[in-house]
């Protein structure tokens, strides 16, 4: 964290929050002065997983930008959804290009932290986990 906040200093970029670990109790009140969430995973890694942060977002009404490898599944779930806009490779351009998906109105940004809450609500409170899991054991069960 350190390093990061040194090398942010030299670049003189200061519009950034680089935070130490903290509770997860203090995350929905950081994550409501937040505009969007970054979900950047390492492109080796090509197990499916829904990490944790990006369900924060989604409960917080935050847009995603993913960063993720091709067959993960958050690229169907976040453009199928329209939840936030991905990019497949880290380069400058695809970037800067994912980037500009964020300049959006007033009424758009609305909608679209309404789609993140709604689907968050859907597919990710507890009784809806709860009961994906209890349907699959059944099922296996059965």
């Amino acid at each position: 964290v350190d390093e990061l906040k040194r090398k942010l200093e030299k670049l003189n970029l200061y519009n950034f929050l680089i935070k130490d670990e903290m509770p997860n109790s203090d995350l929905p009140r950081l994550l409501n002065k937040c505009y969007a969430g970054i979900i950047c995973l390492d492109p080796l890694h090509q197990t499916h997983n829904i990490p944790g942060k990006f369900l924060e977002y989604l409960r917080s009404g935050l847009p995603v930008l993913g960063i993720v490898n091709s067959n993960n599944d958050l690229n169907s779930i976040i453009s199928k959804n329209k939840l936030g806009n991905l990019i497949n490779d880290l380069n400058v351009y695809s970037l800067e290009k994912a980037l500009q998906y964020f300049d959006l109105s007033e009424s758009e940004y609305s909608d679209i932290q309404r789609r993140c809450k709604s689907f968050f609500k859907k597919n990710y409170t507890t009784d809806k986990v709860t009961q994906s899991v209890v349907k699959r054991l059944n099922s296996v069960i059965d």
